[in-house]
């Protein structure tokens, strides 16, 4: 499935050219669908992906944080900013398929112990891998994740 040629432009936009005044229209829309999550659980802590070094070094800005942080603007909830991380660094996943940015990302981020539940948040579901292994590690440390947001989705139909 594609983008809607505006959507992908406004994603490009803030994530690869830095323009972040995007991210209140973006942020408006992702603190609308925490709200399902919100009313079972007010104490969730809202966890951006974290970014790889070569990202941060090419955008000059970290793209996830930074869209948490809107969210956090509009719903007061906590953002998790260190609790996941890299353990070793991953490729870029521009141009691989699902089986292999499964395989470059299995076992590549750890996470910090939270007592309570949190929510990933993503701008682009590609394949799910980031997702998937975002969750992995957060729940091997006791991590209860109890889903994600995220601005679009690109995964093919299965």
């Amino acid at each position: 499935m594609s983008l809607r040629p505006a959507v992908a432009a406004a994603i490009i936009a803030f994530k690869d050219r830095g323009r972040t005044a995007t991210k209140l229209m973006f942020a408006n829309r992702l603190a609308q669908l925490l709200q399902t999550y919100l009313r079972d659980h007010p104490d969730l802590i809202l966890v951006p992906m974290p970014v790889r070094r070569a990202g941060l070094k090419k955008r000059g800005f970290d793209h996830g944080r930074t869209l948490a942080l809107a969210v956090q603007s509009k719903t007061g909830v906590s953002v998790g900013n260190d609790l996941l991380s890299f353990a070793r660094e991953a490729a870029d996943q521009r141009n691989l398929g699902i089986t292999k940015r499964a395989a470059n990302l299995a076992n590549s981020m750890i996470a910090k112990p939270t007592g309570k539940p949190v929510v990933l948040i993503d701008d682009v579901v590609t394949t799910g891998a980031t997702l998937a292994e975002a969750k992995r590690a957060l729940e091997a440390s006791g991590v209860v994740v109890l889903g994600f947001i995220t601005i679009a989705e690109t995964m093919p139909k299965i």
